[in-house]
């Protein structure tokens, strides 16, 4: 493992260090380097279009994912060894689980709640750890300090040690993100590796942080604590991370921040309904690994302004997201800024959501109109051109914003009317280079860019307002094209840096000249097989794709088959511009 770690890093080192010292002997051998603005001429297309845009994605693998919620009294199917006493049969489970409860209360410090799990680790089974888990977080949850969670972000993290020492005290303490916490690292103690805490928008204001882990012998299978409540989902069918959350706390927001068990930001990952509105507003997630499968029909209108490549775009659309999600509503894009070194864009989406989500107690339901709007700027620098050499760096700042207004049901409760948001600010910086020969026939392009977002700096930290600019992923594509006659052959190789570990993927393809018919096949996955399969690339897949022209409309097909199971899917698209 650590060998192919240190292989990469030498691997990725000397793809940078190669692309710069080439510029740099290039800059050596061609005083005369040239500065190119192609996009700051005037657009020649000024006309009004109607655009017509459908996709759709279809899974035929016969299987469907399998979600079932885990009670305390089915999570037992043998009895668990004795924790160093003895008992009667029947008592065990119950008498288990008391004693290493009270084995925990007693602890005076994080080390010592670390090693009176770690020496019961081998005792019980991985069912077992799970409902002792989930038991605990039952009994936090019964704690839960309500007026703590009025002043979320000011108020003192607690530890697992302090929720064990206000539980034996008989007082309130702690909120969710304390208990997650406590949760991923008794998880952690117990030697279920890939145990994260995840944060997200519910339609209750504030968001909400739960538990997810996989079971180690079979990393299709996804476990997610809330509280007490466990839902097991199987993935092997599903081709796209499995972060959705069910139960009594839904997901309505645009990204899940994930954060390792001591709380350090680790990755932001778009949600269904987030992969859905970038895909809707053209902004898709930069990510080549993320892959999304939504529904969506648009049709609308665009409108040329004035000023150099601006436009007014509107649409109404209707879809589901690749959760099943229905959604329909009205979008409104303005582009002021559409130059070779500038852009500018910013979009306004109004959409209705209408979400069923699984619970133990029967199906929640949120009813509400969601508000999505984004910004998005990205500045370039003039292409620096040598008869060699094409070298271009760039940055861009994402801004997003949604807001809800909902009624939630939740069964066996009273429905309630909650408005809630989500800020979300990203950022990117790259370089890209492209060494040809002066027929440009063949081209060798390197691609280097890396991606940031705002997150907590700890979320165990003792103030959640303390924010910093987080590494998400960093991207390095290396792609050569050779053309043969009217035809270019492709070969890439991209790798997709991340701080739980490094995905891979080697594609080879035709593509005409024109770039209106292709077909790309290859395979990707992580590299270290430990990587969580709920992480994108984190499940090993081949891929085949394609796109054509086909009745003046561009039509793109895409297959995938996930080579660690059973689950393929087909999509399609296709486009028009009347």
């Amino acid at each position: 493992m650590m060998s192919i770690r240190y292989l990469l890093r030498g691997v990725y080192r000397i793809i940078v260090f190669s692309c710069l010292i080439s510029s740099l002997n290039l800059w050596a051998q061609h005083q005369n380097i040239n500065l190119v603005e192609d996009g700051d001429r005037e657009n020649p297309n000024r006309s009004t279009h109607i655009l017509f845009l459908a996709k759709f994605y279809a899974s035929f693998d016969g299987e469907g994912r399998d979600e079932i919620f885990l009670h305390h009294q089915t999570m037992l199917p043998e009895d668990p060894v004795p924790y160093g006493y003895s008992m009667p049969l029947f008592k065990k489970p119950i008498a288990f689980n008391k004693n290493l409860k009270t084995s925990l209360l007693d602890a005076k410090s994080e080390a010592d709640i670390e090693k009176i799990l770690t020496k019961a680790k081998d005792q019980m089974t991985f069912d077992q750890k799970l409902h002792f888990v989930s038991l605990m977080g039952e009994a936090f949850g019964e704690n839960y300090d309500f007026k703590r969670a009025e002043n979320r972000f000011n108020a003192k993290a607690l530890s697992a040690l302090d929720l064990l020492q206000a539980l034996k005290e008989d007082r309130r303490a702690g909120v969710c993100r304390d208990i997650s916490l406590a949760q991923a690292k008794f998880l952690t103690h117990l030697s279920i590796p890939n145990t994260f805490v995840i944060d997200y928008q519910t339609p209750r204001p504030g968001g909400h942080t739960t538990v997810i882990t996989q079971d180690p012998n079979n990393p299709s299978q996804t476990y997610k604590f809330d509280y007490a409540e466990i839902l097991t989902e199987n993935t092997q069918s599903m081709l796209q991370p499995s972060l959705a959350q069910s139960g009594s706390h839904p997901d309505v927001g645009l990204h899940y921040r994930i954060f390792d068990a001591d709380g350090y930001p680790v990755a932001q990952i778009p949600s269904a309904l987030g992969t859905f509105y970038q895909e809707l507003t053209q902004q898709k997630s930069e990510d080549p690994f993320l892959h999304s499968q939504e529904n969506l029909v648009r049709v609308g209108i665009s409108m040329p302004l004035e000023g150099e490549g601006t436009t007014l775009d509107g649409y109404v659309f209707t879809g589901k997201t690749s959760e099943g999600d229905p959604l329909t509503g009205v979008t409104i894009a303005a582009h002021p800024i559409q130059r070779q070194t500038a852009q500018a864009s910013g979009t306004v989406v109004l959409s209705k959501l209408d979400l069923i989500r699984p619970s133990p107690l029967g199906e929640v339901l949120v009813d509400g109109a969601h508000l999505y709007s984004a910004l998005k700027f990205a500045l370039n620098t003039s292409e620096y051109q040598t008869p060699s050499l094409d070298l271009r760096a760039g940055a861009a700042l994402n801004l997003e914003y949604a807001a809800l207004a909902s009624k939630t049901h939740v069964p066996d409760r009273r429905s309630f009317e909650k408005f809630s948001y989500e800020p979300n600010l990203e950022t990117s910086a790259g370089i890209e280079s492209t060494i040809h020969d002066q027929a440009q026939r063949t081209r060798f392009t390197q691609h280097l860019k890396t991606h940031m977002y705002i997150a907590p700096q700890q979320l165990s930290a003792s103030r959640l307002d303390a924010i910093t600019l987080a590494h998400n992923f960093t991207v390095v594509r290396n792609e050569l094209r050779h053309q043969i006659k009217n035809t270019d052959g492709i070969a890439e190789l991209t790798f997709a840096l991340r701080n739980i570990g490094v995905n891979y993927s080697f594609k080879v393809g035709l593509e005409s000249k024109d770039q209106r018919h292709g077909v790309m096949a290859g395979i990707e996955g992580p590299v270290q097989r430990s990587m969580p399969h709920f992480f994108p690339g984190g499940k090993q897949r081949c891929v085949i794709r394609g796109k054509t022209k086909l009745c003046e409309f561009d039509m793109f097909l895409e297959y995938e088959k996930n080579l660690d199971s059973k689950g393929e899917f087909l999509g399609a698209q296709f486009e028009k511009k009347f």
